[in-house]
């Protein structure tokens, strides 16, 4: 059984770094713990976003690549927590991503969420996860980070 760990970053402000910044310079430098992780020179990390839709996301994303949602929001599920989960799939970069939209009645906003994940050799080259980043930083867009790497 594995356990994963989560270290969760604070939602991106204007004006500081991205928020895997240190994640990608530890990468970028060998200097990341490989001994403590799971994970074989893979970096996955979600990105979460509190918004009312996910219209301004979708436009940040087309500013580096093609992005569009597949499908509307669909399949409704409903946790024990009264978590209420829709999901859909977008492409992005030319992959097939699933995006989950969930609601509770105590929450401000909805929560979108998509997976991403990408060899530490693409990392060091051309970071799409740095792209992601930065055109959710240029947008405007508040997000966290999620960064499933141990170190």
């Amino acid at each position: 059984m594995l356990l994963f760990i989560l270290v969760s970053c604070t939602k991106q402000t204007i004006g500081q770094g991205l928020q895997g910044d240190q994640t990608r310079e530890k990468i970028r430098t060998n200097t990341l713990n490989l001994s403590m992780n799971i994970f074989d020179d893979v970096w996955p990390v979600q990105f979460s976003i509190d918004a009312a839709s996910f219209d301004s996301t979708l436009e940040a994303l087309n500013t580096i690549s093609e992005c569009v949602l597949v499908k509307e929001f669909g399949n409704l599920k409903i946790s024990p927590a009264n978590v209420h989960t829709w999901e859909t799939q977008m492409t992005l970069f030319g992959d097939t991503i699933r995006v989950s939209r969930m609601e509770h009645e105590t929450w401000p906003l909805p929560i979108f969420s998509f997976n991403w994940r990408e060899s530490f050799e693409e990392v060091k080259k051309d970071s799409k996860i740095e792209k992601i980043e930065t055109a959710l930083v240029k947008g405007n867009i508040k997000y966290t980070l999620i960064n499933y790497l141990r170190d």
